[in-house]
């Protein structure tokens, strides 16, 4: 086959790999049994710590941060964030990795390299997509690129949100991946806080920012403006509305509270951090 053939059988091919019937073949060989969801992994454990990406952490000094992160008996790294950066206790592990779906590995492609994962006792690969979408082809790809890591393989689940989940209600353009994390953490079912470190709404800049990195790692720690160019308004403040409507909602299960720590009270306007701080379900720490 040549390859003008190949360019031209592309787009059928990639329609087929997310049709019904492929989805139907995925199930049929059993391809779905490699994954478990970030829910059904989480459950059982009543608190959970998620450190992504923001440059923030910085300012959370590192005995109180390694401090923080032991109080919590379930750990999350949320894309790629910088650990060398962080002087880390040689204690500190961490159960799962979450990361936006990856396509191709010449793209944008978060998942931490293999030696670091291991170094932090990783056990676990989350890919922010369900089942559902396209049939199961981002999880197909997501595991036929990582599968080489041996770790265990997670997606999100098709639990429904408590409150609406659409960006546009919030005035963005999406919610970032910390908004299925915390429904994950709802859908668990046994899940009584969450505290969000490294998260300020794109207030800051990125971890990774704030030092020269090898063009090998560009496609690991992604541009700060890769979701849009005013990330901040388009998906940080959003995301912040998404929580405050979600710890004011009377939906929100009396057990559950969110956490962010006092460091990034800054980069909360002042109307919703008001109306943050009335809610029981949520606090600084």
């Amino acid at each position: 086959m040549t390859a003008s053939m190949h360019f031209k059988l592309g787009p059928f091919v990639t329609y087929f790999q997310q049709s019904p019937f492929a989805d139907f073949y995925r199930e049929r060989i059993g391809f779905y049994k490699q994954f478990s969801t970030l829910a059904e992994n989480i459950s059982g454990h009543k608190k959970v710590v998620a450190i992504a990406k923001a440059a923030s952490i910085k300012d959370i000094q590192p005995f109180r941060l390694n401090s923080i992160i032991k109080n919590y008996d379930y750990r999350v790294i949320v894309n790629s964030v910088d650990l060398n950066q962080l002087s880390l206790d040689n204690d500190i592990s961490f159960d799962t990795q979450i990361t936006t779906r990856v396509d191709s590995i010449s793209g944008i492609s978060p998942v931490l390299p293999c030696e670091l994962l291991d170094k932090y006792n990783v056990k676990n690969l989350c890919v922010n997509s369900k089942k559902q979408y396209k049939n199961g082809l981002s999880l197909h790809r997501y595991y036929n690129i990582f599968k080489s890591y041996n770790k265990k393989f997670l997606n999100i689940s098709a639990h429904e949100s408590l409150i609406s989940d659409n960006p546009q209600d919030y005035s963005g353009h999406g919610l970032t991946i910390v908004a299925p994390l915390i429904n994950e953490c709802l859908a668990s079912k046994s899940v009584e806080s969450l505290c969000l470190l490294g998260v300020d709404f794109f207030g800051s800049a990125y971890l990774d920012m704030l030092r020269e990195k090898d063009i090998s790692e560009e496609n690991i720690f992604y541009n700060l403006h890769a979701c849009s160019s005013n990330p901040r308004d388009t998906h940080g403040l959003p995301l912040l509305r998404y929580i405050n409507q979600l710890v004011c909602s009377k939906k929100c299960p009396p057990r559950f509270k969110i956490e962010l720590p006092r460091e990034v009270i800054n980069f909360i306007p002042e109307e919703i951090k008001t109306s943050l701080l009335s809610s029981n379900h949520f606090s600084l720490i």
